[in-house]
């Protein structure tokens, strides 16, 4: 009762909070407290040797119950699917759309509305959308706590706080991550393996390298089934990366890129398996086609696996210049967003700190433009996703044609785009914004069937003319001005700019 209470008053506060700092640090307060709460009522001696991942623990039961005819219980079903093989937008659109009979779901399976909710939480950090995943992790915890283990809610507590580290809110992950490991039996268990991935991602996005690099190491001991293999995956190719780039030790990296490549075979080999359970759910048509989709996509990693192990990892130990070359591909792939070709967030905070000391040692101010497309979920609507993915390619090549190759362009969020300019003053910065505007706004691109599609965008636009230090949370509070400023353009009608005078 406690908790339903407490968490009301956290989804009021979505409505209430336009700060989302406030909105997290009482979310953060809640989950500290609640876990508090449960240490002090059980003592925990040893841990569980079985995995206590709720998707994977309710997925199995999900799949146990006998659905074949109820369509809204069967969205369900091929959205956890879809989640499982990383397919977001559809696995966000069958769960959306299994919601519009949760009441006939309910009397089916009465823990639906906590798995779906949790589940479009975790979509909404994939698409860092922070703000709907804090909400739908609250909506999903006042359904599911009274009906879960003490384990379980430990897993759900660390897959919260994956929130807080995706977002850069690193101190509120640390505080409940730190909470957790000084209260869960140092020992190899699956719940402690996932504590310690927890760590090494936060370590990693802190950029504390020789950190990550402990837990990784740790983790290594852990039996492969313990973690998924996408994260497998994940541990190895930093490790890589590490080697290589840091550390010189080709014969490290080479054995670490060869286990990351092999952990993306596995990862697919899985993700067809999750597929053909689609075959007793979805028509042959809709699943033969899903089924095909996934096969290519296989076929093409695998392809590329092979290539790297016969071609470029054997001849790595005699050739630095190879080994080079699969470093920077995969500097390449791992900081470039795949629709668009533009760089992406993780680009953003390798440049950031680059940037703020050039700034500072040239005397020059820096500006910053956050894009963001006016009205774009009418596009999707009346056109469809794969049109939508389309005209975001078209305006972002349009947007990137503006800019100098100094400059840096990153999709920083779904239909946001941020720009970071060196030696560009308040003024020049409003003037390229405003040419950039009227070049969209005048933009027409033509749909698959001869359709007229225009939009247009917001702009925020802020400045630093004069840089005092080389600390990167300058960049960080010029970008959080500029997405305020990009919202206040929003409020004033859209189709504008909007700068601090």
């Amino acid at each position: 009762m406690r908790e339903s209470k407490e968490i009301d008053f956290l989804l009021q506060g979505n409505q209430r909070l336009w700060d989302m700092s406030d909105w997290f640090k009482q979310t953060v307060d809640f989950i500290i407290s609640d876990m508090e709460s449960l240490f002090q009522e059980q003592c925990i001696k040893q841990a569980p040797p079985e995995d206590t991942r709720i998707i994977a623990k309710i997925s199995k039961k999900l799949f146990s119950i006998n659905s074949r005819d109820f369509e809204s219980f069967n969205n369900v079903k091929v959205g956890v699917i879809f989640y499982k093989t990383r397919e977001y937008v559809l696995a966000e659109k069958y769960l959306k759309d299994s919601l519009l009979n949760i009441d006939k779901i309910i009397e089916t399976c009465d823990f639906c509305p906590g798995l779906i909710n949790y589940l479009l939480a975790k979509i909404q950090i994939e698409k860092t959308e922070y703000r709907k995943a804090n909400n739908y992790f609250l909506k999903s915890y006042k359904s599911i706590h009274s009906d879960i283990s003490f384990f379980e809610k430990i897993e759900f507590f660390l897959q919260w706080s994956s929130l807080f580290t995706e977002s850069g809110y690193f101190n509120y992950a640390e505080k409940i991550l730190n909470l957790l490991s000084a209260n869960i039996p140092p020992q190899i268990s699956p719940i402690y393996a996932h504590i310690l991935f927890g760590l090494f991602i936060l370590s990693k996005k802190m950029n504390q390298t020789d950190i990550a690099v402990t837990y990784a190491n740790i983790l290594f001991s852990c039996p492969v089934e313990y973690l998924d293999f996408d994260d497998w995956y994940t541990i190895h190719l930093f490790c890589g990366e590490y080697n290589s780039s840091i550390k010189r030790s080709f014969d490290k990296a080479i054995f670490h890129f060869t286990q990351a490549n092999s952990f993306l075979s596995y990862k697919w080999k899985e993700y067809l398996r999750e597929i053909s359970l689609l075959k007793d759910i979805l028509k042959l048509s809709d699943y033969l086609s899903f089924r095909i989709t996934y096969e290519d996509k296989m076929q093409e990693i695998i392809l590329e696996n092979n290539l790297h192990s016969s071609h470029y990892l054997n001849s790595l130990k005699n050739a630095y210049k190879e080994l080079e070359c699969i470093y920077e591909k995969v500097q390449e792939y791992s900081m470039t967003d795949s629709l668009t070709g533009l760089h992406n967030r993780r680009y953003l905070w390798k440049k950031m700190g680059e940037l703020v000391v050039l700034a500072y040692k040239q005397k020059v101010p820096i500006s910053c433009l956050m894009i963001d497309f006016d009205d774009f979920k009418l596009i999707n609507d009346s056109y469809g996703h794969i049109e939508g993915d389309k005209v975001i390619k078209t305006v972002c090549n349009a947007i990137k044609a503006h800019f100098r190759k100094s400059d840096i362009v990153i999709r920083f969020g779904g239909e946001e785009i941020l720009i970071l300019m060196l030696n560009a003053s308040k003024d020049n910065a409003l003037r390229i914004s405003e040419k950039l505007r009227t070049s969209i706004e005048d933009l027409i691109i033509m749909s698959a069937d001869n359709q007229r599609i225009k939009l247009t965008i917001s702009i925020g636009v802020s400045t630093i003319e004069h840089i005092t230090n080389t600390n990167t949370t300058i960049i960080e509070e010029l970008i959080d001005n500029a997405d305020k400023f990009m919202y206040n353009a929003k409020k004033q009608g859209k189709n504008r700019i909007y700068l601090q005078e």
